[in-house]
């Protein structure tokens, strides 16, 4: 098992975490860490999301082993009470603020594990591993946020997306050149990352711009979901208020705002001739 989700009143939760905890250790000898689980309880204030479940505890002897819940550690984003937002297989699911900061954190994490990849002798596996491995995992976010999500947070900032890419840009660029790469003219380190970018068949190592690929993909993925959906007998349940797939002008779930908003700008694009510039 890997990610699981259950979604209920906090009491009947709490009950079920306790049995699968049981379940786990009874019939597989498992033991289930409860500090590794996320409990998000929308709409209240962190305080009173952990009085809520400190209550259920101490009412129940059975929920005893679900105290580590309460724990409050330095770094909010590691206890198991939130109520800013979660992580739903691996893309985030809340508040403009905590997206930006789970975004962030991402953007960190890579930039973190950059360098630890120096020891690699190999420079096809290393190449291999920073073009596969790492610039991916940012590519995996793109597809399924919102191009806002993505956006730097100050006007002169670079956004998470470029930051990566380029580091990425950068490392390759400096391990085949024996780090000579950083000692040349600015108009030669561009057009060498400018061939990095290029896809194979225009002579290009096809290592895309984070940026534009995220775009285009949160555009085919969410597309792909939403014909998925419309196919659904029962559609009007995932979409209340009068949604209808067809008519855009009814549409008010922010993933299908950002879908009409991508499908605008890439139309923009495409009469401005920008679309296919890069690459």
């Amino acid at each position: 098992m890997d990610d699981s989700f259950a979604e209920d009143e906090l009491p009947k939760l709490l009950r079920f975490m306790r049995d699968a905890m049981r379940a786990f250790e009874q019939d597989h000898k498992l033991v289930m860490s409860p500090a590794k689980c996320k409990l998000h309880m929308k709409g209240v204030s962190i305080d009173t999301a952990h009085d809520l479940v400190k209550q259920c505890i101490e009412a129940d002897n059975d929920l005893e082993c679900l105290r580590p819940f309460l724990v409050r550690h330095e770094d909010p984003a590691q206890d198991v009470i939130q109520v800013d937002g979660i992580r739903v297989a691996g893309v985030p699911l809340g508040s403009p603020e905590f997206v930006t900061r789970y975004v962030e954190s991402k953007r960190d994490d890579i930039l973190h594990d950059l360098p630890k990849l120096d020891v690699v002798s190999d420079d096809l596996v290393h190449a291999h591993m920073m073009t596969y491995c790492q610039h991916t995992r940012f590519g995996f976010l793109g597809r399924n946020l919102p191009p806002a999500a993505l956006l730097a947070q100050a006007p002169d900032a670079v956004s998470p997306l470029t930051e990566v890419h380029q580091a990425i840009l950068k490392a390759l660029l400096n391990r085949g050149t024996a780090n000579a790469f950083q000692e040349w003219q600015d108009d030669v380190q561009q057009y060498c990352a400018h061939v990095l970018e290029r896809p194979p068949h225009k002579g290009g190592h096809g290592i895309t711009p984070l940026q534009e690929s995220s775009t285009s993909g949160f555009y085919s993925a969410t597309a792909r979901f939403i014909s998925w959906l419309a196919k659904l007998e029962h559609k009007a349940h995932w979409l209340p208020g009068g949604q209808d797939l067809q008519d855009p002008s009814t549409w008010k779930n922010s993933r299908l705002i950002a879908l009409k908003q991508v499908h605008q700008e890439l139309i923009y694009s495409r009469t401005k001739g920008v679309i296919g510039q890069k690459g």
